[in-house]
């Protein structure tokens, strides 16, 4: 705790609650946008032609809700990959690395072209969605003091709903003509990314950890 200086602490803090903060994006994301995507993409599909009003947005509803469990079930299964990830080689790869994944899988969701697609790369873009918060939870845990980290675990929390607001405000007014766009915002946490691999410190604790896991056992 102590080899770590005050301004590396505030870089940790502030790369995770940036981190979340585009996690919160994220999940602007998924409810504002998917279901206008999911109209566009519906609608400009050959087996689509001929289908009534009715049920077209029945098809839309179900598509809408197939976005919302890939995002769910993604970010579960991120979560523990990326956390297995974070265990294994550091905080703050696993935590750099998992923003890079969901900006490259979120932009490359803007060449979509059929609900299927769109489907699965999303579903892969959460994986990193959910890598983001356990790996910044516990680098930060790391990093701060005891005393400090129910404060600091509260600010990384409120970042995502930052970032709800955020994204809810700048696409309020999303149509099925123009949802791609938000997908080019999703992506741009990518330099967020690389900075944390150059610039942000492995936690103290993380590096004694994997020291002792390291070093061999002495016979007794």
């Amino acid at each position: 705790m102590d080899t770590l200086s005050t301004k590396a602490r505030v870089t940790i803090l502030a790369a995770a609650f940036l981190g979340w903060f585009f996690g919160g994006v994220q999940i602007g994301i998924t409810n504002l946008a998917m279901h206008p995507a999911a109209e566009d993409l519906i609608q400009k599909a050959e087996w689509a032609i001929g289908l009534s009003g009715k049920e077209m947005n029945e098809i839309v509803r179900e598509w809408y809700a197939y976005f919302q469990c890939a995002f769910l079930f993604g970010a579960a299964a991120g979560g523990f990959l990326f956390g297995r990830l974070g265990d294994r080689f550091g905080r703050t790869r696993a935590l750099g690395i998992s923003i890079i994944w969901f900006s490259l899988f979120t932009g490359a969701s803007y060449i979509a072209q059929t609900p299927a697609q769109l489907l699965m790369l999303r579903f892969i873009a959460c994986l990193g969605v959910g890598g983001c918060w356990p790996n910044g939870v516990a680098l930060v845990s790391e990093a701060w003091s005891k005393i400090a980290r129910p404060l600091m675990a509260s600010l990384i929390g409120m970042a995502g709903n930052v970032g709800i607001f955020t994204i809810s405000t700048l696409g309020k007014d999303i149509t099925p003509e123009s949802w791609r766009w938000v997908l080019l915002i999703g992506a741009t946490p990518i330099l967020l990314g690389l900075f944390i691999l150059i610039f942000v410190e492995e936690s103290p604790g993380w590096i004694q950890s994997a020291e002792k896991s390291s070093s061999p056992t002495k016979a007794i």
